[in-house]
């Protein structure tokens, strides 16, 4: 418990810091950067879809770094090569761009609008290593009362891979609810108290044809699914 305790409020510091320094940047830039808090400073990651993912990690002068940020997006979210390019880091960085100028919500996936996005890509010590889910998401429910959500991506059909990783995931958020409540709290910009238990959803590929066949399996492991498949630009989800 202390090891999470420690770890989530050091990502804490720094999703407060972000907030606080390079709120401007997100406004003016959103739906092409999101900054990703850490333990020890802040990545920034960029959502071109030419370059998704692409990025730095390691800025502790979150100042400077607003000053110079042009000049540091370039350098290494676009004149930079993409790498080995996934069909996965392209759909996270749509999904999180989608947010960013959405108001942060997520329509693409939850077409009521009654879904945030609020990170990604925290990972948090577990059994000797660590654990990690792409997309951390909230449902609100009133003042100050919101719903955990945790969002899976994957561009293949590994079902019990993902179904292991989100029931982790999910499982550690609602042992240790405090450190998480201050972290959302923090991402979110106002204090936060949990209303369990964490949703868990998979997105993956839509099968070759009908609808979805292994949905009465995930549900009966309370996880939604959402399938997805490329469209003229993005993805279309079901």
């Amino acid at each position: 418990m202390k090891e999470i305790e420690s770890h989530l409020d050091s990502v804490t510091k720094w999703a407060d810091a972000i907030r606080t320094n390079l709120a401007a940047v997100l406004a003016a830039r959103g739906g092409e950067v999101h900054f990703r808090p850490t333990s020890s400073g802040v990545t920034m990651v960029g959502l071109r879809p030419e370059r998704p993912q692409r990025g730095k990690g390691g800025y502790r002068d979150l100042a400077a770094l607003a000053a110079d940020f042009d000049a540091e997006f370039r350098k290494h979210c676009v004149d930079v090569d993409q790498g080995r390019p996934t069909e996965e880091k392209e759909l996270q960085s749509w999904l999180v761009a989608q947010a960013q100028t959405n108001d942060g919500v997520l329509t693409p996936l939850f077409p009521k609008g009654d879904v945030v996005f609020v990170t990604d890509e925290i990972p948090v010590p577990y059994q000797g290593g660590r654990i990690v889910c792409d997309l951390l998401a909230a449902r609100p429910f009133g003042p100050g009362r919101v719903r955990p959500v945790l969002i899976e991506l994957k561009s293949e059909r590994a079902m019990k891979r993902l179904v292991q990783q989100v029931t982790d995931y999910a499982t550690l958020i609602d042992a240790h609810p405090k450190p998480f409540e201050r972290l959302y709290g923090a991402l979110l910009g106002n204090a936060v108290q949990f209303e369990g238990p964490t949703e868990k959803h998979i997105v993956w590929p839509a099968p070759a044809s009908g609808g979805e066949p292994q949905r009465p399996k995930l549900k009966a492991l309370n996880i939604s699914v959402t399938t997805y498949k490329r469209a003229t630009t993005g993805f279309e989800f079901a």
